[in-house]
């Protein structure tokens, strides 16, 4: 008869490696990523707001359109993602998430208007929500007791990283000394959610 083993008895034979490494570098750059995208509509918002002649009720729903889409994100991802990638595999339902946000956030750039705009900013929320619960899972589980919680701090780190991308990012494009014209009557905010996809 063999001997019971729990998933944590598992998790903790594990050889700590380079893989752990590569895979920290991965979920880190997802969660850079979602820092970055999260932060854009701040600087993009100004200039969305006079370009649509906004009332600062209409911008305030822009603004926060990602944040509730997060809110929806993490219990909607949790359990449709949780069972999605308890079928298919954890990479998968991280992937499909990622893809959500980046399609929605390249998406922004092609908005017509504040409707169009806070749509698409609320797609983009889910999938930063779920990229969120997918992300420290997906991590966790390939990583012993005594390395977990440090790499689960290190993966928060890349925030700070995706945070300062996204004021470099539209430092370049919404500066007029940076970027002096935009071709054609194309808005500069445009441009930041092209790269931020």
């Amino acid at each position: 008869m063999s001997e019971f083993r729990s998933v944590g008895d598992v998790l903790n034979g594990i050889q700590h490696g380079s893989a752990q490494g590569k895979l920290l570098a991965a979920t880190g750059a997802m969660w850079a990523l979602a820092a970055m995208e999260v932060l854009l509509i701040s600087f993009g918002l100004p200039t969305m707001t006079e370009t649509w002649s906004l009332s600062g009720t209409a911008a305030g729903i822009l603004g926060s359109a990602s944040l509730g889409g997060m809110v929806l994100g993490s219990p909607i991802g949790s359990p449709i993602g949780g069972r999605l990638a308890d079928r298919y595999g954890r990479v998968r339902p991280l992937r499909l998430m990622v893809a959500l946000y980046a399609v929605s956030a390249g998406l922004t750039a092609l908005a017509t208007g504040v409707l169009s705009a806070s749509g698409l900013r609320f797609l983009t929320g889910i999938g930063i929500g779920g990229t969120a619960t997918a992300t420290t899972v997906y991590l966790s589980e390939h990583l012993t007791d005594d390395r977990r919680d440090r790499y689960l701090m290190y993966v928060d780190a890349f925030w700070a990283i995706g945070s300062s991308a996204s004021v470099v990012l539209a430092w370049l494009l919404l500066t007029p000394a940076m970027l002096p014209a935009t071709p054609g009557p194309i808005d500069r905010w445009r441009y930041l959610f092209v790269f931020g996809a």
